[in-house]
Order: structure tokens, then C-alpha cells, then sequence
């Protein structure tokens, strides 16, 4: 089974980044067993093994009957929408600001680190513009940010400012 983003658009059957990967399957034993095998022959064949712990099956609601056999044909855990892969969410459905959120965390976890008391208004708009501004842009490239969540970042970084 692929997947297609829209309708007329080309299929895709997987994503993969480095050591990472998304794979899409009908949330059927026939097509399980088969990825189950082709995984255990990647991993006899490369050498590589397959982490388990750090693997997830996400599942439309409608196909709800079928996450135990999923679990129990591929082995692997159940995850829930939104997720992050290379640091985008992706999602099911409509977007929400609060899939945002992380943002807001990564920003403010840097803004933690800077005694921005102590520093001058340049410094502040300095730091502001070369490394706060450049927190949100992989993901805005990626996604379509929501007005709510360019509100909040805002708001943030002209409170550091």
C-alpha cells in the first residue's frame, strides 16, 4: 500500500532520512508479515538490527480494530498524532497552534540559558535575530505554521526583547 498526500499527487510508499524511516502499509496481517519479513531480511543482511522500543505504528481512526494485529504481527508500540520526525509534526487532520508548542519550549529553553538582564539592547536583538528567529524555520519550511502559533512565538520573543 502507499500513501498520497492528495489525490492526484505522486505515491509514496516511504520516507527515510539517514537511519530513520516512515513506512506506509495496510493495517492488514498479509502486508504485516511481509514488512515484518522484509525487515528481518534487511537486518540479516546488513547486519543492522531493528530497535523495537524505538518503533511506532500510528493508525487512522477508523482502522481501530485492526492495532492489535498490528502490534502483534509487526511487534511494534502504538503512537499517537501528532508526532515529530526530524523535528516536523506530523499530523492527521486539521492543524492546532498547540502542535506548535514545542517551539515555544526549544525557545524558551535557550532564553533560560542567557542572563538577558545583563545584556545591552543590540546584544538582545542580536541574539533574537541569529538564533531565536532560526528556531521555527526548518519546521515553517516544512509545514504551514498556524497564526495562533506565529502569535505565541511573537509574543515570546518580544518579551525576551
Amino acid at each position: 500500500m502507499t500513501f498520497r498526500a492528495t489525490r492526484h499527487c505522486m505515491e509514496i510508499s516511504h520516507l527515510a532520512y539517514a537511519d530513520d524511516i516512515v513506512i506506509f502499509t495496510q493495517a492488514a496481517e498479509g502486508p504485516l508479515r511481509r514488512l515484518r519479513t522484509c525487515l528481518e531480511t534487511y537486518a540479516g543482511v546488513s547486519g543492522q538490527q531493528i530497535n523495537l522500543a524505538k518503533s511506532n505504528f500510528y493508525i487512522a481512526e477508523q482502522h481501530e480494530g485492526c492495532a492489535n494485529i498490528i502490534q502483534n504481527e509487526g511487534g511494534f508500540a502504538r503512537g499517537t498524532f501528532p508526532f515529530l520526525y526530524l523535528g516536523v509534526p506530523i499530523y492527521r487532520g486539521v492543524k492546532h497552534t498547540d502542535m506548535f508548542m514545542f517551539l515555544r519550549e526549544k525557545i524558551a529553553a535557550r532564553i533560560s540559558g542567557w542572563a538577558h538582564r545583563h545584556l545591552s539592547f543590540g546584544g538582545r536583538l542580536t541574539l533574537l535575530q541569529s538564533t531565536l528567529e532560526a528556531v521555527p524555520l526548518h519546521i515553517f519550511q516544512a509545514i504551514e505554521q498556524t497564526s495562533g502559533a506565529l502569535k505565541q512565538l511573537d509574543q515570546q520573543m518580544a518579551r525576551f526583547f
